[in-house]
């Protein structure tokens, strides 16, 4: 994002949808990190948060405690949440554009795995078998 304009937060970034630079779908934006510091007169943005987690929380504190020891109970871990790095986001609009190949981020390794230990197994997946 080199050029300079007024970005409102909440309403151009928090729930805006992320594609890589291939324009593949990769999530969406659920919390925005600051930096606060002394040197500086205002915060500055310095990442976005994805996940599960970030975005019950957000909801309601209490609702997310919930449902961390509902799945303590079940034995599940809770996927800690992705952050990307401000300067990864390259146009802001109706999306945000990253600067990254979604193969190779870590928004979609529920997904990937997902594939590879679940729908592989599933007559008539649609995934070619490699020879």
């Amino acid at each position: 994002m080199s050029k300079r304009k007024k970005l409102h937060l909440i309403r151009d970034v928090l729930d805006k949808l992320l594609v890589d630079r291939d324009n593949v779908p990769l999530g969406r934006v659920d919390g925005i990190v600051l930096l606060i510091s002394a040197e500086q007169a205002q915060p500055r943005v310095i990442q976005i948060e994805c996940g599960t987690k970030t975005l019950v929380q957000r909801l309601s504190t209490r609702w997310a405690r919930r449902a961390h020891r509902i799945i303590r109970q079940l034995g599940w871990r809770w996927k800690a949440p992705v952050y990307l790095d401000w300067s990864k986001i390259e146009e802001t609009g109706r999306e945000l554009t990253l600067n990254v190949r979604g193969e190779d981020s870590q928004l979609l390794a529920s997904e990937g795995w997902l594939r590879d230990h679940i729908i592989r197994h599933i007559p008539g997946n649609g995934i070619k078998k490699e020879p």
